[in-house]
Order: structure tokens, then sequence, then C-alpha cells
């Protein structure tokens, strides 16, 4: 009891406790929550605590903000008005009257704000000093302007440069839309301010245009002064414009970058209004305005803008995009660099524009040109980049996206993009081979005499019956229809006062538009890619085109040309800066020409400089020459590098006196006179051009005849001594039907007329004589075929200069691939002897001239293909101004694709699924016949190929007659004649047995002539089998029983390693025998049993096919089942050899005996049991 009381006890104290637990945890989790509600409680005020401080602020700021400005005063018009302000100036700046001009113009504002668009306020005229980032700016007028956006200030350092009572007028340019809303004044303003913009954006596009850059968008701004009458005014001189902006800007609708530049374009008018040019203000060239500062954030959107100018019309702040370009870097055939690098051209961006990265090419000592790969010396191979251009239509504004494609042959290899995704640029690695170490390098980016590039193409065609013909030509005309002639033509045109004589300038425009036509012309616009730059000279000089420009450029810029008043003849300056502008973005390969005309003596040198009573001026005499200014004028002249140099006077004086000092108080003169075109003949000797002339006209409208008749010099390849030479490689051979052809046609307007055509058959042997082109006898050239050397030769008689537009051609016709190429391509392809075709090596379709075949029907034959070369070596030799030349021509390529036939080989397995290790080897077999007509298959040498499971168990044979081959499979031979990877093979014929993995195949062919197909077939010819010796209890494996295997025949047949001699003896394991075994039928005999087992009475037949093994014999004593690894268990049972004792023999008892003890045993044993039942209970 006391125990029980205990354990209840003990039950309620447990219960209590757990009650008690359970009211201590529900207290804690009350607690817990009264704490994270005061927890919520507090964070909720906090938060509305610091929202309303947050908010407080902001209203402090806002406050701040909202407060008017009292530096300026500004007008702001309605949504649909442009924002505008004009600001008087007055030269008084007494305090009272500042003050007093300040506080009526902000109260005129404030009343007629709602009437007016422009505000005057009084501008501060006192000297005041303004304080910049840098530097301390001395102020002496200045006007400002301010609205939402930006804030501008317009400053003069001197009094007197912003006009007496002149206010400052600014219009941003912000293109909208007209409304029905509108009122008709707000609507003639806001369709003035469009007009404006369109204009704007109209001039910015034919700039980007003509100097190949991109415009990404721009903020507009028409600045300007306006006198008390409302009348436009310039300023006196140089004033600084600042415009700051409230909060970073960059044009609507475009991309900006961190590649993305900027700079300000001031659209410059003439004295009707009309915009004459458009100038970068960034130029370092220009000389009338310059941009000091340009202020943009991380995201390059623009803070802060200050430029220069000396007038007043449309700026712009224009964002253009980086533009596209090629890196070329020259290299051996390691990579390693061999010359500095060149960008191809410089701002590569006209989007119409190709080129053929052979041309950059330049013959550089020690080394031979090879081929030109993207990205590095081991990338893939390009042979031209080809541009274009697309459109991008924003709301108001158009701009285009440049590209640039790069191309082996016609096949696009990675394309660059100016837009703002894509890569801009890339590089060229043009990969020369080293011949000569002791020679060092020329530089490849000066091609050594770009003048002295003779027309020539060689191009090949192919014919229907897969032969080809071979043409060479040359013409005495430059460029070709697929390479054009690069020509960089530059004038520099003297606009001094006097050229306002006799109708020079108009006559000017003439003749440099009558140059400019005959390259336009249909005859020429194919064949010449002419670029043009303009610089003008009088007492300094200046670029009339700031980069390199087409003619219609050209004609805009030359329309404005005109001479300057008072302005004097600054030789040096105008070939100094013609020298910059020459050698500034000009192409690689193009011929360069200067044509330099003036009507006068050189009577300045140096830079102008500004005086203040002769206005602009220089050094020199001002109205003659002295040796100062001659020997400057010479110096500059030096500077220019080109190939040719017209120096053109207009009524040159004879007798022109040299001064020994600059100053005009001095009369000092050197004894000899000299004359105009001596002078001239001074400078272009200077110059080092080896073609060119000198040229004084007497009249001014001789012009036109003497700038035409310098583009027809330009065009005109005037060379003597000609022949051409086409030697034949030995991958070709000519064949019977094969002739030497020569030919002659005069191109007229872009098309090919017949002159001449002549051929004979190269069997025959000959030559042919070609004659003059107007009838008489007179041998001009005469054509004929080496047969030994393989040599076609077309020889011009020394005297024959060939003419301008007239065509030579010399083709070997029928051509074929000889056997050398066939051998070689049959046993390596193009792996060691191959070449890549040069572009162009294709034939037109008329067949007049080279191009690359794209527009060939199914592509290219040549150029950029792979292939075995045609010649061997193709030169044209000649005399150009009495220099003896040598000239290679371009590398066509032959192809044996079409020439051969590919025999197919695929391997099939039959009555089997695990071949992945399986290597089968494919022979091809030349088959012929003896003299009796019996077939014999010879195994061609190195003509195995290895199917596998890598190649799907498929593969080819490319033979030139598929019908002379077939192909076997080679089969393990200790004996065998083919050795293949240092083993020995034979041929494996029909139905012959072949192991894999000791597997028996049968191998089969099957032939498709038709496709060309052969199938091998190995069909499975054996199974696994695994013999178990056992006794009746299979679990029972028996050891020492000795067994025989024959075949059919008798024969002892081998499976597996456990054969001893002619017999197979079980292991411990009861193992008789395993391994593979062929498809047929054999015998197991049982020799010798274990000891104490019965051998078996008869033999076990066993029959093997390809779908399973079966047994049968000996009764009941064998067994076959398959197990689950495919191998066939074959088990072989033995009795035991006993015999029981006879009845009534002594045997008996002992049996009785042991009987009876067990059976009491188990009577005792349940005895027991029974007896511990009954106690238990």
């Amino acid at each position: 009891m006391m125990l029980l009381r205990k354990s209840r006890k003990w039950k309620e104290e447990m219960m209590l406790s757990k009650f008690n637990n359970k009211k201590h945890r529900r207290l804690t989790a009350m607690l817990l929550c009264v704490a994270l509600m005061l927890g919520s409680v507090t964070s909720v005020s906090a938060d509305i605590s610091a929202a309303d401080s947050e908010t407080e602020a902001q209203s402090e700021v806002q406050t701040y903000a909202e407060e008017p400005t009292t530096e300026a005063v500004s007008y702001e018009a309605p949504e649909t008005e442009a924002q505008a302000v004009e600001t008087e100036a007055h030269t008084e700046a007494a305090t009272e009257a500042h003050t007093e001009a300040a506080t009526e113009a902000h109260t005129e504002t404030q009343t007629e704000a709602a009437t007016e668009t422009h505000t005057e306020t009084a501008a501060e005229t006192t000297e005041t000093e303004v304080e910049t980032e840098t530097e301390t700016e001395v102020v002496a007028q200045q006007l400002e302007y301010e609205d939402d956006q930006v804030k501008v200030h317009v400053t003069a350092s001197e009094e007197g440069i912003i006009p007496d009572h002149a206010s400052l007028k600014v219009v941003p340019l912000v293109k909208q839309e007209v409304t029905n809303e509108m009122t008709d004044e707000q609507k003639q303003e806001v369709e003035a301010i469009n007009k404006k913009y369109d204009e704007a954006e109209q001039k910015l596009i034919e700039k980007a245009d003509s100097e190949a850059f991109d415009i990404a968008g721009f903020l507009a701004y028409d600045i300007g002064f306006v006198d008390a009458d409302g009348n436009e005014v310039e300023p006196n001189g140089d004033v600084k414009v600042t415009m700051e902006y409230k909060k970073a800007q960059a044009p609507e609708g475009i991309e900006v970058s961190e590649d993305t530049e900027l700079t300000v374009m001031h659209l410059e008018e003439d004295k009707n209004g009309e915009v004459k040019q458009v100038v970068d203000l960034a130029d370092d060239n220009v000389t009338n305005g310059a941009v000091e500062k340009l202020q943009t954030n991380e995201e390059n959107k623009l803070e802060k803008v200050e430029f220069v100018s000396d007038s007043f019309s449309t700026f712009t702040v224009t964002w253009t995009n980086t533009t596209i370009s090629l890196s070329i870097h020259y290299v051996d055939e390691n990579g390693t660099e061999i010359q500095g690098n060149q960008t191809v051209p410089e701002d590569f961006k006209n989007y119409n524009e190709s080129v053929t990265f052979a041309d950059y090419a330049g013959t550089i000592s020690g080394y031979e040109y090879s081929s030109a790969h993207l990205d590095s010396a081991t990338g893939e191979t390009v042979t031209s980049a080809q541009g274009s251009r697309k459109s991008n239509d924003y709301d108001f504004w158009v701009s285009y996206t440049y590209y640039l494609s790069i191309k082996n042959g016609s096949n696009e290899v990675e394309r660059l993009s100016s837009g703002y995704y894509g890569a801009r640029t890339a590089d060229i690695y043009l990969v020369y081979n080293k011949i000569n170490e002791t020679e060092t390098p020329d530089t490849p980016d000066k091609p050594s005499d770009t003048g002295s590039k003779l027309s020539h193409e060689k191009y090949i065609k192919k014919n229907a019956d897969n032969t080809y013909d071979i043409t060479l030509n040359a013409s005495g005309s430059v460029g070709t229809e697929y390479n054009k002639a690069k020509l960089d033509i530059l004038f520099i045109v003297d606009t001094s006062e006097s050229m306002n004589n006799d109708d020079r300038i108009p006559e000017t425009k003439k003749a440099i538009n009558a140059l400019t036509a005959v390259f336009d012309s249909n005859n020429m616009k194919n064949k010449v890619d002419v670029r043009y730059k303009m610089v003008t000279f009088a007492t300094g000089a200046s670029l009339a085109t700031t980069n390199w420009v087409d003619s219609t450029v050209l004609g805009n810029a030359v329309k404005n040309l005109n001479y300057v008043r008072y302005g004097g003849t600054n030789y040096d300056q105008g070939l100094s800066t013609g020298a910059n502008a020459l050698s500034t973005g000009a192409r690689t390969g193009a011929r360069k020409i200067v044509i330099f005309l003036t009507d006068g003596e050189p009577t300045f040198y140096g830079r102008p400089r500004y005086h203040s009573d002769w206005g602009q001026t220089a050094n020199g005499r001002g109205s003659s020459t002295s040796r100062a200014t001659l020997d400057a004028a010479i110096t500059s002249a030096g500077k220019i590098k080109c190939d040719d140099f017209y120096a053109v006077g207009i009524s040159l004086k004879d007798d022109i006196v040299i001064y020994t000092y600059d100053n005009t108080y001095y009369n000092d003169r050197e004894q000899n006179t000299k004359t105009g075109e001596g002078i001239l003949g001074e400078i272009k000797d200077a110059t080092g051009a080896s073609g060119g002339k000198v040229i004084n006209l007497k009249k001014p409208s001789d012009l036109s005849d003497e700038f035409e008749a310098i583009a027809g010099e330009t065009i005109k390849f005037a060379c003597t001594n000609v022949m051409i030479t086409d030697k034949l490689s030995k991958y070709v051979a000519t064949t019977e039907n094969s002739r030497l052809q020569v030919m002659v046609a005069k191109r007229v307007d872009g098309q090919y007329t017949q002159r001449f055509k002549a051929e004979y058959e190269l069997e025959k042997g000959g030559n042919i004589v070609l004659k003059d082109k107007d009838g008489k006898d007179k041998v001009i050239a005469t054509a004929s075929y080496d047969k030994d050397a393989k040599t076609a030769t077309l020889d011009f008689v020394d005297d024959y200069e060939l003419e301008e537009d007239y065509y030579y051609y010399i083709t070997i016709t029928n051509v074929e691939p000889s056997q050398e190429a066939y051998d070689e391509y049959l046993k390596n392809g193009y792996t060691q002897k191959g070449y890549i075709g040069d572009t162009p090596t294709d034939t037109s379709d008329n067949g007049y001239y080279a191009t690359d075949g794209i527009k060939l029907e199914g592509g290219p034959i040549s150029s950029g293909q792979t292939g075995f070369k045609s010649n061997e070596e193709a030169k044209v030799e000649y005399t150009w101004k009495k220099t003896p030349k040598t000239e290679d021509y371009k590398d066509p390529v032959i192809k044996l694709e079409d020439h051969v036939q590919h025999i197919t080989v695929e391997k099939k397995w039959s009555g089997v699924t695990d071949v992945d290790n399986n290597v089968v080897l494919a022979q091809l077999v030349k088959v012929s016949q003896d003299e009796a007509g019996n077939t014999i298959e010879t195994p061609v040498d190195g003509k195995i190929i290895e199917l596998t499971k890598d190649n799907s168990f498929k593969g080819s044979f490319t033979v030139r007659n598929a019908s002379e081959y077939v192909v076997r499979e080679l089969k393990p031979d200790a004996n065998g004649e083919i050795i293949y990877k240092d083993n020995r093979y034979s041929i494996a014929a029909d139905e012959d047995t072949i192991t894999f993995d000791n597997i028996n195949y049968k191998v089969s062919y099957s032939v498709d002539a038709a496709n060309r197909k052969v199938t091998i077939t190995n069909t499975k010819a054996s199974e696994k089998i695994r013999i178990i010796k056992t006794g009746t209890d299979t679990q029972l494996l028996l050891q020492g029983a000795e067994f025989t295997l024959k075949d059919s025949e008798g024969n002892t047949i081998t499976v597996g390693t456990n054969i001893q001699g002619d017999k197979y003896v079980s292991d411990g394991n009861g193992l008789v025998l395993e391994g593979e075994i062929g498809v047929g039928t054999y015998t197991l005999t049982e020799i010798k049993a274990p000891t104490g087992y019965v051998i078996l009475p008869s033999g076990i037949t066993i029959t093997v096919d390809i779908n399973n093994v079966t047994v049968s014999g000996a009764e009941d004593k064998v067994t076959c089942v398959k197990d689950r690894d495919g191998v066939y268990v074959i088990t072989v049972k033995n009795e035991v050899v006993y015999n029981l004792p006879n009845s009534g023999g002594s045997g008996i008892y002992w049996f009785s005996i042991c009987g009876m003890l067990l059976m009491m045993a188990a009577a005792w044993i349940i005895y027991k049991n029974k007896c511990r039942e009954v106690l238990v209970k």
C-alpha cells in the first residue's frame, strides 16, 4: 500500500510537474508575443518619423529650388512653342545704370510674359573676372539665356566684340508636331523650328556620309545676336559660348556608350542664310572656332560644353559612334611580327566600299606573301571585306548602322558593326613566308611606286567537258572591273584676291568638275575608285573638305569656292596643309595625285596672323617674292609624297624678281630673275613625284581642257616592250582539243567589243601574228606556245604602246588535270600540295575580265577555293617611264572534285550487337585482267581505311574511275603481304571467316554499282559454350573427367585454353572447357570418368547454329541452358559406382542395430519433455 501510495504520489507529482512545465511554457510564449508586439509598434513609429523627416527635407529642397533666380530673366513659352531669351547689351556700365536696367527688364518680363516670346535684359559691360575650374577668365561683356534644361553664357574678352545694343537669341531646335490646338502664330513658329531642325539633320547626314562617321544623335540650337530692330548681327571677333545643363543630356532614342564620341558642329551660313558648310569645331584644322571643353558624366551624357566661334547660326552637339576598323598585322608563318601594324583604312566606313587583303600585302624584302587570316596567323583564311549599311528610323531622326562583312571568297566569316552591339574591330594577319634571312624587311604600308601597276588579270573558265580555259590579259588603261584603280586626288587651289580677275574662280570650278566628270563616266566609274580632298590657300590655308570625299561632296565644296579679299599667295601654307591632308586617311595602294593651281608668285610664308592695321598677314613681302618665301615653299613641297604632281599656273609672269629680304624697305635682289613656270618646276621637283608636269596657261578658259587631259593621263598606262608569259604547272596538261587563242577587245561606256581573234591547235604548232588596229600590215605582237616548256607567250614589239581602253588576251583552252595531279590528290588530297586560289581568278559571264566567281552558276571555281596551281610562273614584263618593270599575275587553281569519283563503304553486322570495340580494315583493290582474261585484284598501296564505331563503320575512297576498283576487308595473317601499322594482313574473300574478340564471322560483299557503294557484311558464325562435369546431384562438381571434342570430320577442335594435348580435363570447379565454337556439329566423348563414377556409355552430339546450341545423346545425362550472359552452359552428369549387400548377408545386421538405437533415443527424448511439462504446471 505504501508503495502504491508512493507510486500515486509520484504520478501526481509528475502530472503537476508536467502541468507546471506547461504553464511555464505558456507564460513564456505569452511574454515573447508581447515583446514582438512592442518591437513592431516601435519600428512602425520610427518609420513614420523618418518619413515625416524626409518629406519635410524634400519640401525644403523644393522650396529652395523653386526660388526665382535673379542672375538672368527667362521667359517660358507654352509647351508647343520654342523658348528664347533676348538680352540687351549696353556699352555703358555704371553701377546705377546697370541696376536700373536690370530692374526694368525684370518687371517688363513679368508683366508681358503672357504675350511676348522674348525678354530683354541689360548685359554687364563692366570688366569682371569669372572663375572657372582651371583658370580665371577676363570677361568684358556677357549675355545669358536660361530655360528648364540649359543655361547659356556668351562672353567676350574685349569690349566691342558684342555689338552695341545687341540682344542674345537662343532657340533650341526640338522637332514638334503641329496640332489643331495651336494658334496660327504658334504653328508658324513650330514649322519654322522644324524646318531648321530638318536642315540641320540633312546637313549632318551629308557630312557623315562624306567623311565616313556615324551620327548617333544630336542636340541643336540656333544661337545669334539681333539688333534693336530685330536684324541679325554677327560678333566683331571671337566669343565664347558656355552651355551648362541642369541635368545631363543625350538625344532621345539613341544608345549612349563609353565608346560614343561627342563634338560640336557649326552649320556656317552665307550672307543669304544658306548653309555653306558644316564645320567640326573639334577639328584642329579649323581656324574660325574651337571646342574648349566637353564635360560628360559616367554615362557619357552631356553636362557642360564650351566653344569659341567668330560667327553665329545653328550649332549642334553631336554624338558619333566608334567607327569600324581593321587592324592589319604583318607576320611570318610562326605569327612573329615582321613589321608594324596599320589600320585599313582609317575610319573605314564607306558603306559601298570593298577591300581585298592581298592589296595590302606590300613587298617585304626577305619574305614572300602567303595568305590572310582572321584573329591570328593560323586563324580562318579570309580574302576580302565588303561594306554595307542599314538605316535606323527614330521618331524625328534617321541614323545608319554600318557593317563590314569579312569574307573568304563568297563565304562570310565575320561581320563587324558600328552599332551599339557587335564587334567594331577585327585583326587581319597577313602571313609571309621567309625566303632570305639576310635581308631587312621593307615597310609594307607604303607600296613602292604605286603608279606602276599595269592593269593585268589571269582567270580560269570551266568548260562543259570539265576542261579549263586559262586566260591572261593586259590593258593600256588602269583598273579592272573587280580591282578598281584607287586614286586619291588632292587639289591645292589658290584663292588669293587676284583669282577674282578674268573669271579665274568660275573657270577653276568648271575645270574641277570637268575632271571629276571623266572619272564618273560610264567607261571609268566601274574601273576606278576615286576620292578627293581640296585645300585652299591665300594669306593662309584651310581644308575645303576635312576628309576624303566623293565627287558629289567635292562638288558642293567647289560651289562655295571663292577668292579671299586682300588675300596674298602663301605657297608654303598651301603646300604644307596639303601634305598633311594627303597623308591623313590616304589609302594603302592608292595612286596619290596632287594638282596645284595658282595665278601668282609666292608672296607670303609661315602661319598667318592678325594685324590691327593690315588684317590677316604672314611672313614675307606681301606683293613680291623673297628668298625666304621661295625656300619655305620648296621645303613644304618636299613634305608632299605623291605619285603625280601637276603644277598648273594661270598667266604667270616670266620675270619674277627674288628679293633678298622680307622687309619691303630693302630692295636687294638676286641677280637673275625667275619665271613663274620655273618656280613651279622647282616646286614639282621638290615633291620627288615620278609623274605629273608643269603647265602655265595663258588664259583661265583653258583650265577645263587641261584638267580633262590630266584625268586622261591618270587613267592611261603608257607602257612599251610588253611581254606576257604563262608557264603551266605540273598539275595541268593540255588535251587534243587545246588551242592557243589571242584576242583584242575595246571597252566603250563599260561595254566590250571584240576587235580581233585568232587561234591554232597546240598539237599542230605555229604562232599568231597580231597587227595594228588601223588595218595596216604593221605587226604589233606575236603569240606562240612551247610544248616542251609548257609556256605560252604574247610578245609585243618594243616600240608598241598599249592603247587606252584596249584589252589584249592570250588563252590556253581545254586543259585538264595532269596524271601527277590525280596521283597527288588520290594520295593526299590537297593537304600537302594544295593552294588557295587568288581572288579574283574566275571568269566573268562574258569572258572579258576576272571576277570573284560569286555570280557564276555554282559559285567560284578558283577564287578562294582549294586546288592545285594552274601555273608555275605567270608574269608580264614592260617598260614604264623608261624603267623596266615585272609584275606577277594572280594564281588560279584547278580542282579535281569533278574529275574523280567516290566509292563509299559501309560495314554491317549480323547476329551480334556488341561491336563497339571492333576495328575493321577496308582495302581499296584495283581490278585488272591478265592476258588469259583472268581477273586480278591488286591492293592499292596506302589505300586502307579504318571502319569503327566513331565513323559509324562508314568511309569512302576517292578514285579516278570507280569501275576499275573494288573494296575488300582485311584479315590478320602472319604470312600476309599487306602491312598496316606493323601488322600483316591478307584479303578476306567472300565467305571467308574472320575473327573479332574471339567471335567468328563470315564475310560477304554486295556492290551497288550505280551508286558506287560497297557493303561488307560480317555474319556471326560462332557461339560461346561452357561444359561442366557434375554428379547426378548437379551441385556436386567433379574433377578429373577426360573428354575429346571433334567436328563432323573427326578433327579435334580447340575451344578455350583448357585443352591438354588432344583432350580436355575437368578442373576442381568441374569446368571442362569454355570459349567460342563455330557453327557446325560436334561430338563430345568422355574417355575417362572421375574415380568412383560410371563413364558415359555414348558420346554427346553438340549442334551450333547462328541462333542456338543444342545437345543430344547420353539419355538424361546432359543438359544445355543459355545463361543471362548469352553463354550456353552444357552440364554432363555421372553416376556413382556402388553395390548393395545381398539378402541375409552380414551387412544387414549393422543396419538393424543402428535403426533400433535411433528409435530408443527418440522415446527417451519424448519422455523427458512430458515430465518437464508436468513440473511446470
